[in-house]
């Protein structure tokens, strides 16, 4: 889990205005999870509310749409922040890692064809991620096709696939990494 039992989720205006309008057309369990979501209550309170791993995948997907963002993600006393806080941090250094199509643990993306135009590839990713997820997805086609380069898209990899196995689960993901194939 890429936060701590004490991380506290606070919705976005995004979030507000779903709640309201109900426009993008979550599923009940994620309409509920984002109904839960004040501000106040940390993680380890919302899974007493909800089954852990719908809370968790939920999370997952109303964090990457936008529709909640952290408000704080304090450490446990004596202790230093948790390796999963910091791995799920952008990181600048080297080649974003994607989940390995084969089962657990991460691989360095596969480098595309160079011949293939930035457009073409940034668009095999978006129709992918729409074909994986559906409606749900659109936040995150959306912050894909603001890409200007095969790097940034592959920076946001991650956290699509993430998404993905949230609303999908793993076969979901292994289709999406052979949908899009090299980048």
């Amino acid at each position: 889990m890429p936060w701590n039992e004490l991380t506290v989720f606070q919705k976005t205006e995004k979030g507000n205005l779903e709640l309201k309008t109900r426009q993008a057309g979550l599923s009940a369990v994620l309409r509920q999870l984002l109904i839960l979501i004040d501000g106040k209550r940390n993680c380890e309170q919302l899974g007493r509310m909800l089954p852990a791993r719908a809370m968790e995948e939920g999370l997952v997907v109303l964090e990457a749409n936008g529709f909640i963002h952290r408000g704080t993600d304090p450490a446990p006393p004596g202790a230093s922040a948790p390796a999963s806080t910091a791995a799920s941090a952008p990181s600048t250094a080297g080649p974003a890692t994607m989940p390995a199509a084969s089962g657990g643990g991460t691989a360095s993306p596969p480098r595309r064809d160079p011949a293939e135009s930035f457009e073409n590839l940034r668009r095999r990713v978006v129709r992918a991620l729409v074909d994986c997820v559906g409606p749900v997805g659109d936040d995150m086609a959306m912050r894909l096709e603001k890409t200007r380069s095969a790097e940034e898209l592959r920076r946001l990899l991650p956290t699509a696939t993430q998404m993905i196995e949230a609303v999908r689960g793993r076969a979901a993901v292994e289709s999406f990494t052979r949908q899009i194939g090299a980048i």
